[in-house]
C-alpha cells in the first residue's frame, strides 16, 4: 500500500489513467468476440472439431427432443450449448427454417435436406414436429468428431464427414451459423447453392457499414475463426453463382465484437438454387 501511494503521488494523473486502461486491457477475460482484420488468418485451436463441442451436443441430446415436443414453443437453440429455454430470437431461426422448408416443400409429401454444418441433426427434430405429416431424407454435413459421434446416436440422420454430399442434388440445402466459419466462403456458397433447388443460410453476422472483416470467437474451451459478412457483398456474390433472392428474414441479435470496425446483426437468406 504504501508503495502504491507513493507511485500515485509521483506519477502524473494521465500516466496513471493510461497505465489504468492498459492494466485492464491484458488482465481482463478474453472476449468472446474479437475483430482480428479484413483477411481470414488460421486459428491455433481446433475449432469445430473439438471434444467440448462434442459434449454438449451429447449432453443435450434427449433434453433438446423433450424441449421442443408439442405444445411447447419450438424456439430452442439448435447449437452446442446446454441451454433448452425457448427464445424470441431461436424461435425466429426455426420459422425462418420452417418457411424455407415449406417453400421446397410445394405440393409434395417427400422431401430431401442437408444440413451443413448441422452437428447432431437437432434440426431434422424441428422438422419433424413442424412437418408431422412430411417424409424427410435428412442429412448432415459436419466435422469428423461430430460425424464420428453422432452416427451412432441418431440414426435416422444420414452423416457426412466430407464434401462428397455436395456431389448430390437435394431437395433444400441448409446452413446454420456456418457459411460464416468457411475460410472460402464465396466458393462455399456457390457450391452449397449447385446442390440444392433451395438454398437456405441462416444466423449469418451481416454489417452494412464496413467490409467484410474476420473475427475470432471463444467457446467451448477453444477458439474459431469467422467473417462477418457486408450485406451487399454477400448478396453480390449469391448472384454471381446465379443464386435467386427469394427472401431475407431479422432474427434479433447483434454480437458484441470488440474492436469491430461496424455494427453487426444475423440475418438469414433464402435463395432458389442453380439448376442442375
Amino acid at each position: 500500500m504504501e508503495l502504491k501511494a507513493g507511485i500515485t503521488r509521483f506519477v502524473p494523473p494521465i500516466a496513471l489513467d493510461g497505465w489504468r486502461r492498459a492494466r485492464r486491457r491484458y488482465t481482463r477475460r478474453p472476449p468472446s468476440w474479437e475483430f482480428v482484420g479484413h483477411d481470414w488468418i488460421d486459428g491455433e485451436d481446433p475449432g469445430w472439431d473439438a471434444a467440448g463441442v462434442v459434449e454438449e451436443y451429447r449432453h443435450k441430446l434427449p433434453a433438446f427432443r423433450a424441449a421442443i415436443a408439442a405444445p411447447a414453443p419450438i424456439g430452442v437453440p439448435t447449437e452446442a450449448v446446454s441451454a433448452t429455454t425457448a427464445s424470441a430470437y431461436h424461435q425466429n431461426v426455426i420459422l425462418e427454417y420452417a418457411y424455407a422448408v415449406a417453400r421446397a416443400r410445394g405440393s409434395r409429401t417427400k422431401l430431401s435436406i442437408l444440413d451443413w454444418g448441422g452437428g447432431f441433426g437437432y434440426a431434422s427434430f424441428v422438422v419433424s414436429e413442424l412437418f408431422p405429416d412430411l417424409e424427410v431424407e435428412f442429412h448432415v454435413r459436419d466435422v469428423p468428431r461430430v460425424v464420428d459421434a453422432a452416427r451412432a446416436l441418431v440414426p435416422e440422420v444420414t452423416f457426412w464427414d466430407s464434401d462428397e454430399c455436395l456431389t448430390r442434388r437435394f431437395d433444400l440445402v441448409t446452413s446454420s451459423s456456418s457459411l460464416q466459419y468457411a475460410r472460402d466462403w464465396k466458393a462455399t456458397l456457390s457450391q452449397l447453392g449447385r446442390a440444392g433447388a433451395f438454398l437456405f443460410v441462416s444466423r449469418l453476422p451481416v454489417t452494412p457499414t464496413a467490409p467484410t472483416f474476420a473475427t475470432r470467437q471463444r467457446a467451448y474451451g477453444t477458439s474459431y475463426i469467422g467473417w462477418v459478412f457486408n450485406r451487399d457483398e454477400l448478396i453480390a456474390q449469391a448472384d454471381a453463382a446465379e443464386l435467386e433472392f427469394v427472401r431475407e428474414f431479422l432474427e434479433g441479435f447483434s454480437a458484441v465484437i470488440r474492436d469491430a470496425p461496424g455494427s453487426n446483426e444475423h440475418r438469414g437468406f433464402l435463395f432458389a438454387g442453380r439448376r442442375p
